[in-house]
């Protein structure tokens, strides 16, 4: 009797290895398929977002640009960089309210399809804005945005952020300004935001025919 249950461990020892080699040998041979259609190769990265001359509507007198350290860069998984306008060094002399915005962009590469629970680009790029505090304000022709506003430290409103998703990319726009109040972030933000979906992807939104102005057109920001 002793015998047989010794057998029988063994052939069950013998089948459950043998599983488990077929297991292993079929996950290396096969991936899962990731939809990658959606996802961008590239976008404008940090300070190669916007213009200084687009900046400038938004941060009042002489500004300085600086880009981020501590990011990412360039990886396998993501490429992200950021960059800095402030008016800090000069708006006082200038007689000008104190103005600073960060733009952060990462692009989410997709997972390597053996991965387990590998994700594409766009998924990483959700789930990144879901984490993200704030609410949707409906930013036109991103597939899902979050805003809010930052209490200063003397009460009022002092600052408001900005995330925006575009496929497998999130650009988060940091902005505060000592001139601007509760509600008023959101104006330029928005307009910001909407400019930077179009440095992305020319045709983000487009209905119009290709050749039409319409259709190329982007969205002025305010004179400060």
């Amino acid at each position: 009797m002793l015998i047989g249950i010794l057998v029988t461990l063994l052939v069950l020892g013998l089948a459950f290895g043998g599983y488990w080699l077929w297991y292993l040998s079929s996950d290396s041979d096969e991936s899962t398929p990731i939809d990658t259609s959606l996802d961008l190769a590239d976008a404008p990265m940090g300070c190669g977002m916007f213009t200084e001359t687009e900046i400038r509507q938004v941060i009042p007198g002489t500004f300085t640009t600086e880009g981020g350290s501590g990011l990412s860069g360039d990886k396998s998984y993501a490429k992200d960089a950021q960059c800095m306008y402030s008016n800090t060094d000069t708006f006082r002399d200038e007689g000008q309210p104190g103005a600073h915005i960060s733009v952060t962009t990462r692009l989410h590469k997709a997972d390597d399809p053996r991965k387990y629970r590998a994700q594409s680009g766009v998924d990483k790029a959700k789930d990144e804005l879901r984490r993200q505090p704030g609410s949707a304000i409906g930013v036109p022709n991103a597939t899902d945005d979050k805003f809010r506003e930052i209490d200063g430290s003397s009460g009022g409103v002092a600052a408001a952020q900005l995330s925006i998703l575009y496929r497998n990319v999130v650009v988060t726009l940091h902005y505060s300004h000592d001139g601007l109040d509760e509600g008023q972030f959101t104006q330029p933000l928005l307009q910001l935001a909407e400019l930077a979906i179009r440095k992305i992807d020319p045709n983000a939104g487009q209905q119009q025919q290709p050749g039409d102005p319409a259709a190329s057109s982007a969205p002025s920001l305010p004179v400060g």
